[in-house]
């Protein structure tokens, strides 16, 4: 990536450069290691403060960090992730009061 950047003119390298930041950004418990507590659903509506079909709305979209199926019956999601996301958020909103 690093070596195609060079060959591309300053102002494209910094579009792709903000792009890849965005998408990062658009998703970032993807970077998040999923640890601590599994977090079951009814923990992740109430930690959130989202209702269940917002949450459901927002995983379709990829724009919230996705269950994982424990079992056939059972669904949770890395504490990390869920952290992460409301970290992002926070951030994103204190930059746009700036």
């Amino acid at each position: 990536m690093v070596k195609q950047l060079k060959k591309l003119t300053s102002s494209t390298a910094l579009q792709l450069a903000a792009d890849e930041t965005s998408v990062c950004q658009a998703r970032p418990w993807e970077s998040c290691p999923p640890t601590g507590r599994m977090l079951r659903p009814v923990d992740v509506l109430d930690r959130s403060g989202l209702s269940k079909s917002q949450v459901y709305a927002l995983i379709a979209e990829g724009a919230f960090p996705p269950f994982i199926k424990l079992s056939a019956r059972a669904s949770a999601m890395p504490e990390a992730w869920l952290d992460c996301f409301i970290a992002h958020k926070v951030r994103s909103a204190l930059q746009q009061r700036s």
